[in-house]
């Protein structure tokens, strides 16, 4: 649609420029009834209807991405449409098809709007405090991605308790539940199970990788780092670099010929696998799928290096501790995160990382 320059246009006029089967799909998605034998000036009045519902609205804002809201925000609080310079947020498309949102193409910049009747239904959500709740929201959802990020899977009272711990205005599981179920519902990267909220690609066999993650763990502590640091996990691309990460990454550019960038993303790809406790196979695999070949002394310093970010990366059966640092807190019998002391371990005992050897043949060599 080419918008005017100086005036949002009326709902009904977005949505006249609509075919037929357009305004059937989205009667059919706001569950108008009869929608299939109305006509098109019918279906123009019922979309609109249903377009203008505080409470439809309202829900679907809460699953939109923060940069998307903010563009709609933005086009729905200004008087005349706006230009969007930079590339659109990805879910400005979804806005659009649901005609919450109008974009028009046609000139050198995007130019967007929200129709005025929705504008101002916006307007009144926003003085019923809708703004604030979304925030709100939002945080919440920001800790359920970072914690099943750090840590593959928690309960929800755990999650609680850590949200609690770090911020002045506490929630409980009565708030938690219905505002991560909305997410959950759109395709979240995580799903709940049980009283667990989990990574979604548990599911593919029933949770039985979650049953035995929980028996991994144990009694381990659980590592909690500060508020910030925690939420950079909410973004399931960020990994913590450390220097046995450069030290991968450098090893892949120049013994396995690869270029930054694939180096990065190879090394990513590994320390994720160690994150998952995946094989040794797995990980060949992945050197494989970048068409990686090694020779056989390259093969050994592969291993070692590769070992060398597994002690250092933090894994599930770990509960966010990396192997390194909870076989210290083990031997040491230093405080840890979660406010629980542990008792000196012994040579011959089973190593607190998980991996099945005596603490004196693995971490506390």
């Amino acid at each position: 649609m080419v918008l005017s320059k100086v005036e949002k246009p009326a709902i009904e006029a977005v949505l006249v420029d609509a075919s037929a089967a357009k305004l059937k799909e989205l009667a059919k998605n706001y569950y108008v009834k009869g929608y299939s034998k109305m006509n098109k000036p019918a279906l123009v009045q019922a979309v609109s209807t249903a377009l203008r519902e505080p409470g439809r609205m309202e829900e679907f804002l809460y699953i939109i991405d923060h940069p998307t809201f903010l563009l709609f925000r933005r086009a729905a609080k200004s008087r005349e449409p706006v230009k969007v310079k930079k590339a659109p947020p990805e879910q400005c498309n979804l806005l659009e098809d649901l005609g919450y949102l109008v974009c028009d193409a046609s000139q050198e910049d995007l130019i967007v709007t929200v129709p005025a009747e929705i504008s101002e239904v916006f307007r009144q959500l926003e003085r019923e405090g809708f703004t604030e709740r979304k925030a709100r929201y939002d945080l919440l959802d920001s800790y359920a991605m970072a914690t099943v990020h750090l840590y593959g899977a928690i309960s929800q009272l755990d999650l609680v308790d850590i949200f609690n711990r770090q911020n002045s205005q506490p929630t409980s599981e009565e708030e938690l539940f219905p505002a991560l179920l909305r997410h959950v519902a759109v395709g979240a990267p995580y799903c709940f199970w049980e009283e667990y909220i989990v990574c979604g690609e548990f599911e593919e066999n029933d949770f039985e990788d979650v049953r035995d993650l929980m028996r991994q763990c144990g009694g381990k502590p659980r590592y909690i780092p500060e508020k910030d640091e925690l939420l950079r996990y909410a973004d399931w691309s960020y990994y913590e670099r450390t220097p046995q990460m450069d030290a991968l990454t450098a090893f892949l550019m120049n013994e396995g010929h690869q270029p930054r960038r694939d180096a990065e993303e190879i090394a990513g790809e590994i320390q994720y696998a160690c994150v998952v406790e995946a094989g040794m196979e797995q990980i060949y695999d992945i050197l494989v799928d970048y068409d990686m070949e090694l020779d056989g002394s390259a093969v050994e310093a592969f291993v070692k290096a590769m070992m060398s970010v597994k002690n250092n990366t933090r894994l599930w059966v770990n509960k966010g501790y990396t192997p390194n640092e909870l076989a210290a807190l083990y031997y040491r019998g230093a405080s840890t995160a979660d406010g629980t002391g542990r008792k000196k371990i012994g040579r011959n005992d089973p190593c607190p990382c998980g991996s099945g050897k005596k603490f004196k043949k693995c971490c506390g060599r």
